[in-house]
């Protein structure tokens, strides 16, 4: 297991705090909000009182456990989440390597990352509802992230930006975020994102091979597909057998795609 580093591109996400940590003032968890100290990383020291810490309610009952960290040791402790943010279908993870190499990717810079990214949430900001322009009920905000059997503990949680490598398989495996491209409930695969992605943030996803690779979607141990929150608060068990299409679609946040009530 190892973070993904930024390897040499402009772009990167310093802080690693994300929307499950900010919302637990409205969710009964404010005294855990306030001992977060936000000036540092959500990896750091200073932070491990927060993070000590687990919310049953970002946990579903049929996920995997994982085995916390012990501070004693040094270690970071990571509370454990079963739930990811929505980001859409254009790759975010490697764009900051690509559009260091490559130059033209996009714009090339951090700045214009926001731009690209077509989901409710960013790899580093969110949107107003206003920016939703699919509709609420139509966009998908966070959906199930179960951890795969024999995933191995990870450094990281879902309450920090980051993405895990899965030695055995060779699959990247981000917390916090998924996207809407590959199958609900797919398998990790033995092949690494670079594979998929070579600089083609935008259009990596029509890789059919995209589809298969569990590592960057969602997923759960519900037979036949997984829970989804929309952006108007509502919760839908999606099935893994939905339409690629459609399932895309509800994955922006103002594709403009067309999607039936009767499709989800």
């Amino acid at each position: 297991m190892r973070d993904e580093p930024n390897r040499g591109g402009p772009c990167s996400y310093p802080k690693k705090h994300t929307m499950f940590t900010h919302i637990l003032p409205f969710i009964e968890s404010g005294n855990i909000y306030n001992s977060l100290n936000f000036n540092f990383t959500s990896k750091n020291t200073q932070n491990t009182t927060g993070f000590s810490q687990n919310i049953n309610g970002y946990i579903c009952p049929s996920d995997i456990r994982a085995t916390p960290n012990d501070p004693t040791k040094g270690q970071i402790p990571t509370p454990f989440g079963s739930y990811g943010m929505n980001i859409g279908v254009t790759e975010v993870i490697f764009y900051g390597y690509y559009a260091g190499v490559y130059g033209d990717v996009t714009s090339g810079s951090c700045e214009a990352l926001p731009a690209y990214q077509d989901g409710p949430f960013g790899k580093s900001n969110s949107y107003r509802f206003a920016d939703i322009t699919d509709g609420l009920s139509n966009t998908v905000f966070v959906g199930e992230q179960s951890r795969f059997k024999g995933e191995p503990d990870s450094p990281f949680q879902f309450w920090s930006v980051g993405s895990v490598w899965i030695g055995t398989v060779g699959d990247y495996r981000p917390t916090a975020f998924g996207y809407t491209v590959p199958n609900i409930n797919a398998p990790l695969q033995n092949y690494t994102a670079d594979l998929l992605i070579q600089g083609n943030i935008q259009t990596w996803w029509q890789d059919p091979r995209a589809a298969y690779y569990g590592g960057f979607g969602f997923r759960s141990f519900h037979s036949g597909g997984a829970n989804f929150v929309m952006g108007d608060g509502s919760a839908r068990f999606i099935k893994q057998s939905i339409n690629p299409v459609t399932y895309r679609g509800v994955g922006t946040r103002a594709g403009a795609e067309v999607i039936s009530s009767d499709s989800l």
